[in-house]
């Protein structure tokens, strides 16, 4: 037994053995193991038995062959599933200020973009665009018309749809409702502090102002989106070299092919010959993937 260098000797199981010959695994690429332990050995022979049925090797060499080219498409497989994740997780990564600022919406809401910006099939019904595009108006002629003011209960009615909205928004988590119980005036604590009403007022416009513009900005959505994500994939393919993995694992795959397919064309060449002259090959009796004896097709008992 070998003595690691700090005294450590490693896993002593066969399974620990196993488990840690995968602890450098990255991308699969390389790995000598054929089926990894998140992968379904019952897909990998499926994939043999359709390869087999393909090709129909007919002796021990185009087995060989047949089995080299089942392991290159499993790691294509398996080189463009991991691909698929990493640009999963890029799309994750696309915030929704980030796409606001992306389609040019008003930099003053960009930090208050709703999480459904980044769903293009999201639907928002006509009266719920008319009712959020009646509120952004309102809060535009508030902005312009009461700066300056201490206290906005004697303003508000101006503004109905504004505030009597951010009253039934801001229900949900307020400590201290926006209106008093009767409804037609602002709360105490809330007409002491302007600055406050301003912020709140402010946030619950930029909500109501994408809603108002998002079926307007879906097909720029869709544009961006497909931008960024295009710009992402590149930048895994430099990052991470998963297209050159995958760009090679398919030269080897046809390149087997293609020996493949030289190696019948000779074969069969050769029987044609064989047969011209009445000369019978010998019988070549083989397994198939599942390990049954099989007798060459083209090959009959001596006589």
């Amino acid at each position: 037994m070998s003595i690691h260098i700090l005294g450590r000797t490693g896993p002593k199981s066969l399974p620990g053995k196993y488990r840690s010959s995968l602890n450098a695994l990255k991308h699969g690429g390389y790995a000598k193991t054929k089926i990894l332990p998140f992968e379904d050995e019952a897909e990998y022979n499926k994939l043999r038995r359709d390869v087999y049925r393909a090709l129909q090797p007919g002796d021990i060499i185009q087995k060989n062959l047949a089995n080299q080219i089942v392991d290159s498409l499993w790691r294509i497989e398996r080189l463009e599933l991991k691909f698929s994740f990493r640009v999963d997780e890029k799309i994750g990564e696309l915030k929704p200020d980030m796409l606001a600022a992306m389609i040019d919406a008003d930099e003053r809401f960009v930090p208050f973009a709703p999480e459904y910006l980044l769903n293009p099939n999201h639907k928002i019904a006509k009266k719920d665009v008319h009712d959020a595009g009646v509120v952004v108006y309102q809060y535009e002629q508030f902005s312009k018309n009461a700066k300056g003011m201490s206290n906005y209960n004697g303003v508000w009615r101006q503004y109905p749809e504004l505030f009597k909205s951010a009253h039934i928004w801001s229900e949900r988590f307020l400590d201290i409702p926006f209106f008093m119980s009767h409804g037609k005036d602002l709360s105490i604590e809330w007409q002491n502090q302007p600055e406050t009403v301003l912020k709140l007022l402010h946030k619950f416009a930029a909500l109501m102002y994408f809603k108002s513009k998002f079926n307007q900005y879906k097909p720029k959505i869709r544009v961006m989106m497909a931008s960024w994500l295009f710009l992402q994939k590149q930048q895994l393919r430099n990052s991470d070299h998963h297209d050159d993995f995958i760009m090679k694992e398919r030269r080897v795959y046809q390149s087997l092919l293609d020996s493949y397919m030289k190696l019948r064309k000779s074969q069969d060449e050769h029987l044609m010959f064989l047969h011209r002259l009445k000369i019978q090959p010998e019988v070549v009796v083989l397994e198939d993937p599942e390990g049954n004896e099989m007798t060459d097709s083209d090959s009959e008992s001596s006589t």
